[in-house]
């Protein structure tokens, strides 16, 4: 059971949503740049993280998107969140740059400190379009081709997977259950 249906049905299909509105009618977070947060009575700090994500539901199952980064294993999106931009926007940003898909935020997961390197991760949910089961990307700074791919939710990340992005689907799947 999705523990926020709301996100899943909208990262699905919703058509006509606004970016700043989620599927409950409330503004989605739009904070400003800060280094430091209180999550859970922890201090956060570290670089700020805007790590968009993808769903979609097929066969039965909850999957998310993700992608082989060549010299670096399995990933999800994510980027630095630029100054002044909000995380909604550095999702966005994101999203396009390292996969080329056009998407729309509805909604913000949370805040998750990544550790090793120290980082503060910020998880927003991306509407987009129909999409294929696999496909290459070529970064638009010309670099690495990244292969693309659907990540069963519920479905133990292997030893390809960083150990920071095992962190991210557990962090993920809290909110995103089957």
């Amino acid at each position: 059971m999705c523990r926020r249906p709301h996100l899943l049905a909208a990262s699905l299909s919703a058509p006509g949503l606004d970016a700043a509105i989620d599927t409950r009618g409330r503004r989605i977070h739009a904070e400003r740049p800060r280094r430091r947060v209180r999550q859970r009575g922890v201090v956060l700090s570290g670089p700020r993280k805007a790590c968009p994500v993808v769903l979609r539901k097929t066969a039965g199952r909850i999957e998310v998107l993700a992608f082989r980064h060549p010299p670096a294993g399995c990933q999800l999106v994510k980027g630095t969140i630029e100054a002044a931009e909000t995380i909604q926007g550095a999702a966005e940003r994101e999203l396009l740059e390292e996969s080329g898909i056009l998407g729309t935020a509805i909604d913000y997961l949370g805040t998750a400190q990544m550790t090793e390197p120290d980082q503060e991760w910020h998880f927003v949910v991306c509407r987009v379009g129909r999409l294929a089961e696999t496909w290459t990307h070529r970064k638009s700074d010309g670099g690495l081709d990244f292969e693309f791919f659907w990540h069963p939710i519920n479905q133990e990340p292997n030893e390809t997977w960083h150990s920071l992005f095992k962190q991210a689907l557990a962090f993920i799947h809290q909110y995103i259950e089957p």
